[in-house]
């Protein structure tokens, strides 16, 4: 069984608000990354900073439908993993869901999975405090989330 990561969220912004604030550089560095080479656009490849993992992977981009759909390839469980941003308005509302694919099989996927769903979910919250409310949780004192408790899990 190759394993996936899935998270979903509801944001109170329009759609053309939550796209814009994924693909752009600047306003993705306001949530989510530490640093963005450029926007997400097809065929493009962008390189992320998150200094909390001492973390500089390549995004490369495969497909982007605005307002609609982002795909890219990128290493953030350590092996590449195909990401599918797909957003959907609900009246007001943006519902925003990420699923990661390619993960790999076994206790090694299993646990990239968990990590990764986690990362995601943790994205999707930082989008919403940084749209709904203008805040920054990255930034906000949480401490190193590297040492969240992995539960029973945990080797």
């Amino acid at each position: 069984m190759d394993y996936s990561a899935r998270a979903t969220l509801r944001i109170a912004k329009p759609i053309s608000e939550v796209f814009e604030a994924v693909v752009n550089p600047v306003k993705l560095c306001q949530y989510f990354t530490d640093y963005a080479s450029g926007r997400l656009e097809p065929n493009r490849i962008v390189q992320w900073r998150f200094d909390e993992y001492e973390s500089t992977p390549k995004v490369q981009v495969v497909e982007v439908i605005p307002e609609e759909k982002i795909v890219f390839l990128w290493p953030g469980s350590g092996v590449e993993g195909i990401v599918t941003m797909r957003f959907e308005a609900e009246n007001d509302s943006t519902k925003l869901s990420i699923v990661e694919e390619g993960l790999g099989e076994g206790m090694d996927g299993f646990e990239r999975s968990r990590g990764q769903t986690f990362g995601w979910t943790f994205m999707l919250c930082c989008l919403k405090a940084y749209m709904e409310y203008g805040i920054n949780l990255r930034k906000s004192g949480m401490g190193d989330i590297r040492e969240v408790d992995q539960g029973p899990y945990r080797q």
